[in-house]
């Protein structure tokens, strides 16, 4: 009886443990995608509002850079490609299915997961301009903190359960007198 006792103690202790770290590691993992989607958006935008515009080596960015490009589409579908040192702006086939599949999609902003993109759309007075900026940093980040969170988590849960144990003990004590 007392057996049971302690074990159904653990047993509440460690659910009550198991959900406290599964919403706190979630809440941290929703909160940090977010930041890491609105930090990369609002980079969008503002170059959005001055696509083409280059900076200097001694000016210092107010934001994140990510590596980007920007493709200004004209009235007749033209394309001009501008910006990003890390793409080959020369392939004008893949410049033309990522502007149509930005075009194409129904929000502003979104993402092209088989390009590990996310994509920018503004309206300028005769042509459209998206801005697109690489992901995988982001992704590469979700997934390290997964991991860490799974690793944290763990250790946190074999911890909690070595003092749920002493704790039942300590608990039946007086049940056990009696």
């Amino acid at each position: 009886m007392l057996r049971r006792l302690r074990l159904r103690f653990i047993l509440i202790n460690m659910s009550i443990v198991t959900v406290m770290l599964c919403v706190i590691f979630g809440t941290v993992y929703h909160f940090t995608k977010v930041n890491l989607q609105a930090e990369s958006l609002r980079m969008m935008q503002a170059i959005a509002q001055q696509p083409f515009q280059l900076g200097t080596p001694s000016q210092r960015a107010p934001e994140i850079r990510l590596p980007y490009f920007t493709l200004q589409m004209g009235e007749r579908g033209e394309l001009v490609a501008a910006g990003g040192g890390y793409y080959d702006l020369s392939d004008e086939q893949f410049l033309r299915e990522i502007a149509a599949a930005a075009v194409q999609a129904r929000t502003g902003t979104g993402v092209l997961e088989e390009y590990n993109l996310r994509y920018y759309r503004a309206a300028g007075p005769r042509e459209q301009i998206l801005v697109f900026a690489d992901i995988s940093s982001e992704v590469n980040t979700l997934g390290k903190l997964v991991k860490t969170c799974l690793a944290i988590g763990a250790a946190s849960f074999f911890a909690f359960l070595g003092i749920s144990i002493l704790l039942a003990r300590w608990a039946v004590r007086p049940v056990a007198a009696a």
